[in-house]
């Protein structure tokens, strides 16, 4: 996390630094950072095998990191990164095959990157409407036990999901901004493979598409 963190300021200080050198190629450069509580609902689907809905936790409360620029008055690009707290969800349900009761609990952490084009209106007062669409990469990180088969490994990696926003911000002073987004990301495209036991499992899709939601505040430099 220290890593990401230090990136983004980075990104953000070199954005500033070449400002002067950018406004010949791209008109006006305005570039910002910020950060939100960043607030994932993302249910579990039901498989075939298994309902992951009943295994998964549904809420993932998190933060999102980002940097961006305002080109022109509508016009913005924003890069960033998201993560949330690791969910604990415990859980009973039935084995398929033999019937028997399967108890158990798993944790779950998503993490992953972002790429969003933003579309300003001005409103009034400072305010703005804002919608976005945009590029991401989601991992979800997930450990499990149960009483018939132990402690669960799952093969994950960083899937590419589409992103929609829409919300607003406004300026509380000329460098402080406040802004909130309602937001979905096409999570359904995610897939999970077990790893830990000596079966062939295949590579599912366990999740639903997810909604969002974004607060916090942002600074212009």
């Amino acid at each position: 996390m220290k890593h990401i963190v230090r990136s983004l300021v980075i990104v953000g200080a070199a954005m500033a630094a070449s400002s002067a050198g950018a406004e010949t190629l791209f008109g006006d450069f305005n570039p910002y950072v910020g950060a939100d509580y960043y607030h994932a609902w993302m249910k579990g689907k039901d498989g075939q095998d298994v309902n992951f809905g009943n295994v998964f936790p549904k809420s993932y409360p998190g933060a999102t990191l980002y940097v961006g620029n305002k080109f022109t008055e509508t016009f913005g690009l924003e890069l960033g990164f998201d993560a949330s707290a690791r969910k604990k969800k415990d859980f009973t349900g039935t084995n398929p095959t033999t019937g028997a009761v399967v108890t158990g609990s798993s944790k779950v952490r998503r993490a992953g990157w972002h790429l969003d084009v933003v579309g300003f209106i001005p409103m009034n007062e400072g305010i703005n409407f804002i919608g976005s669409i945009g590029y991401g990469w989601v991992r979800p990180k997930i450990d499990a036990t149960t009483n018939q088969y132990g402690a669960l490994a799952f093969k994950t990696k960083d899937h590419s999901v589409i992103r929609v926003g829409a919300g607003a911000d406004w300026m509380a002073t000329d460098v402080l901004g406040l802004r909130a987004k309602l937001g979905w990301e096409s999570t359904s495209l995610l897939r999970i493979q077990e790893t830990s036991r000596s079966v062939n499992n295949e590579k599912v899709k366990a999740f639903k598409d997810s909604l969002t939601l974004a607060v916090g505040a942002f600074f212009k430099f």
